[in-house]
Order: C-alpha cells, then sequence, then structure tokens
C-alpha cells in the first residue's frame, strides 16, 4: 500500500494519478467498423459536461459532482474537481457551548481535482483525503456516464509498466493469475502492440474479458509468465486496458499478491499544497500525459 504523502528535503509532497477512459459498449464496434468515429464520442464529453448534473450514490451515500468546471473543445480538454457530498448527519462539539451542534451538510465533501485531456482519453488527477484512487475513477465513471446520458464509459488506472514488472520478478512461483480486459479505442494515433488484444474480443463482440489462469501450488515452477500473451496483457493493463492479479509464492517462501490497481499505480510526485490547484494540475498533468505516451510509443518503437 502506498502511503499518500511523503516528505522529501522537509517539503510536504502528495501524488498526482492517471486513468484511462476506454468507450465500454456496443458502440466500441461500431467504432471499429467506421460506423462512429471516436473524435466524435469524445467530443461529446466536452459539449455535455457541466457542474449542473449530480448522481446519488447507493444506501444513500450521498451524492457527486462536478464542480468549477472549465472546458475549451478546440484545445480538448476540461478541468475541474469531482466533489463527494455527504448525506449523513453528523454533529461536532462545540467548546464555547460545550454541546454538540450539528454539521450542515453542505460542508460535508471530498473533492478531487483532475485535468482531462479529451483526445488522448487520460485523466490526471490528485485526491484528497478519504478519496481514494479507485474511488475516483468510480466516480468519475458514474458522472461521465449520466452527462452523456448511457453507460458508455469505463475509467482505469494507468499502472507504472516497470514498477509491475520488477515486482513480478519477485515471485519464486506464480501460482494464480487473473486479467480483466476491456477492449481498445481505435484511434489514428493507436499504438497496436500496446494492448493484449485477444482477437476473441472482438469476435464475441463482448465489452469485458476475463480470465484466469492458475496451477497446483505442489508444481515445481509455477506458471510461466514469459510468453508473447502475458507480455501484451501487461503492456495492455499498464495503458489503462484491464487489470491484473497475480498470487504465488515470493523469495522468502511466503505468500505474496501483486494487485496491479493498488500496487504498482501510475503516480508522480508533486507537492502537497498545490495538488488542489487546477491550474497546477492542469499545467503538470498536460506535461506528464504527454511524457507517459511519449514513454509508451518509445517501448513500443
Amino acid at each position: 500500500m502506498y502511503i499518500s504523502l511523503i516528505l522529501i528535503w522537509g517539503v510536504l509532497m502528495a501524488y498526482m494519478y492517471f486513468a484511462k477512459i476506454n468507450v465500454n459498449s456496443e458502440e466500441i464496434f461500431d467504432v471499429y467498423n467506421k460506423k462512429v468515429l471516436l473524435a466524435d464520442v469524445l467530443k461529446d464529453i466536452i459539449l455535455k459536461v457541466d457542474s449542473k448534473v449530480s448522481v446519488d450514490l447507493p444506501k444513500n451515500k450521498g451524492c457527486i459532482k462536478f464542480i468549477t468546471i472549465s472546458k475549451d473543445e478546440r484545445m480538448g480538454y476540461i478541468t475541474g474537481r469531482v466533489v463527494k457530498i455527504f448525506s449523513d448527519e453528523i454533529k461536532i462539539y462545540d467548546k464555547e457551548a460545550d454541546d454538540l451542534i450539528d454539521l450542515p451538510n453542505d460542508k460535508l465533501a471530498r473533492t478531487a481535482t483532475f485535468y482531462f485531456d479529451v483526445y488522448k482519453e487520460i485523466i490526471a488527477f490528485t485526491t484528497g483525503q478519504y478519496l481514494s484512487t479507485n474511488q475516483f475513477c468510480n466516480f468519475f465513471e458514474l458522472l461521465l456516464n449520466e452527462h452523456v446520458g448511457k453507460n458508455l464509459f469505463k475509467v482505469v488506472l494507468l499502472k507504472n509498466e516497470d514498477g509491475f514488472r520488477e515486482r513480478l520478478k519477485l515471485f519464486r512461483k506464480i501460482l494464480k493469475v487473473d486479467l480483466i480486459l476491456v477492449p481498445k479505442n481505435p484511434g489514428a494515433c493507436d499504438i497496436e502492440r500496446m494492448y493484449a488484444n485477444p482477437e476473441i474480443i472482438e469476435q464475441v463482440q463482448a465489452t469485458c474479458y476475463r480470465q484466469e489462469f492458475s496451477i497446483d501450488r505442489k508444481s515445481s515452477n509455477g506458471l510461466n509468465i514469459d510468453n508473447a500473451f502475458m507480455n501484451n496483457a501487461i503492456l495492455g493493463v499498464s495503458s489503462g486496458y484491464g487489470d491484473m492479479k497475480v498470487e504465488g509464492i515470493g523469495d522468502d517462501g511466503e505468500k505474496m499478491t501483486v494487485n496491479s490497481c493498488k500496487d504498482v499505480v501510475e503516480r508522480k510526485s508533486i507537492p502537497d499544497n498545490v495538488k488542489h490547484s487546477i491550474p497546477y494540475v492542469h499545467e503538470q498533468g498536460k506535461s506528464s500525459i504527454a511524457y507517459i505516451l511519449g514513454k509508451l510509443m518509445k517501448r513500443n518503437m
């Protein structure tokens, strides 16, 4: 588990994270067949996202919405915050009154600040206290789909490929691999080898591909992940098209698990005092997204 804040040379630090937006409905196959342009699907996001729409969370857990939205169709970006507003009644202690008083619901909120490069299909974001990266992805996905009026998008964290592969080297024996992939977003800048791309996904026209590989614990060597399929699967997971959970035995002989969505997320250290600044997240998010995409392209040349 990553520590949310670190201290470097006396400066309190936080993290910027990154997530991939995937078209994850039957429309992706219309994009494949050129019946629908991906650019039009993405442009629709810029046109429809605003600060007016909210989504109620289940079990009376409050609501979520976008706030302080700024967007530019020509430049292809949206900036702002995701806010979770609680509906619970909460009381706090008031020292002067020496009693408990109600804390109004409109003062209860958790926020995350984001820069969304729509046409590059990547979000850079920072989170506040008690709002996890996986919650952000879930909330952003719910809000996007609410704004476009259908369950069209899937939001997946980007992972650090080098870090992922280094963690896998720590296994003495791999016993189980759980793999989840979604169809890739095709486009003019698509990098074919970035993705595991099992042909069965397109042939069956599924919006999610799940596969479990396992072997008996008594196996001498465990699973072999040094092959083309697993290599491409790791590329796909790292590029934001899915997740992978690997279980086995570590070098110390103890059980070991690596979960891509928790243990090897792509991130960038930033000063804690600017993590909620929309201009800072915009500037740093834009340059970091360009760096990440450049890194992926070099790896696949």
